[in-house]
């Protein structure tokens, strides 16, 4: 996908911010049959530096109502994609190939009540919430659950713009984010699902001259080599491989050795049935 000028330069004033930091990482497995899987991962902390978000007093959650200024720490967005590559490196086409952001924003907070900000109150027992992780705090005792309050969200979003150098016009199809569905709040701590394009993301670090680690160069080089250059870097590296009869072998003369027995040979071609 080709990127405005206009948005790169948005982008970059974004992550470049004193507030902002911009994580990429790149992790890899290989598997028995030859095949491996790559996850690339983005992150993007903001520094809330302690400030005020106010909430807008519409939880559905808070007994109270209330309209506070919560004091927040820090607000994670994370997005994760998966990639499969058959045994000569050559990417596969499947459902995983996207980037999800599913249940992977956090905006920490104080939930202390002290000096104005959130009350967290009172938690249940897990035997009293019937085992749910995320039960509601024993009531009468705190403000319930910042989960659902618009104004939260909105005042988010503001402070991003307002200190951090976010364009909402021209970066808001990129990155987003709103409560989940699947998750409420644990104490201090606010969940979200996000919306992130790591694609834009990973063409925004490079415009912004942002370091991508010598781990990122490296899963390239070995998402092109062949399996056989796979299991020699293992080796090479010190690694070892255990197969799929269970024996763990050292050296490339033990991987030829037990791969190329008869049983072995019966062995896999049953498991790629």
């Amino acid at each position: 996908m080709t990127y405005t000028q206009q948005q790169l330069d948005a982008a970059r004033a974004f992550i470049n911010n004193s507030n902002v930091t911009l994580s990429i990482d790149k992790d890899y497995d290989t598997w028995q049959d030859g095949t491996s899987t790559t996850k690339h991962s983005v992150n993007i902390s903001v520094d809330l530096a302690h400030e005020r978000i106010w909430t807008g007093g519409n939880s559905i959650w808070s007994e109270t109502g209330a309209v506070k200024g919560v004091k927040c720490s820090e607000m994670s967005l994370n997005a994760y994609k998966e990639e499969h590559y058959d045994v000569n490196g050559v990417l596969e086409q499947d459902d995983d190939n996207y980037w999800s952001g599913g249940l992977t924003g956090y905006v920490h907070y104080d939930g202390s009540g002290k000096d104005g900000t959130w009350n967290d109150g009172e938690e249940y027992t897990l035997e009293e919430k019937g085992g749910l992780i995320n039960g509601r705090k024993r009531e009468g005792t705190g403000d319930g659950f910042i989960y659902t309050d618009e104004g939260f969200i909105d005042n988010l979003v503001a402070y991003t713009v307002k200190h951090c150098d976010f364009n909402e016009e021209l970066l808001g199809d990129f990155l987003s984010y709103d409560y989940s569905e699947q998750g409420m709040q644990e104490e201090g701590c606010v969940n979200m699902d996000v919306e992130l394009d790591g694609d834009f993301w990973l063409a925004a670090a490079a415009h912004a001259g942002v370091e991508i680690t010598e781990n990122y160069e490296a899963v390239a080089r070995y998402n092109a080599m062949t399996k056989e250059q796979r299991v020699q870097d293992t080796f090479d590296k010190g690694g070892s491989i255990l197969l799929a009869d269970g024996k763990e072998v050292h050296t490339m003369e033990e991987y030829v050795a037990a791969t190329t027995t008869d049983e072995y040979v019966a062995l896999m071609q049953k498991y790629t049935a």
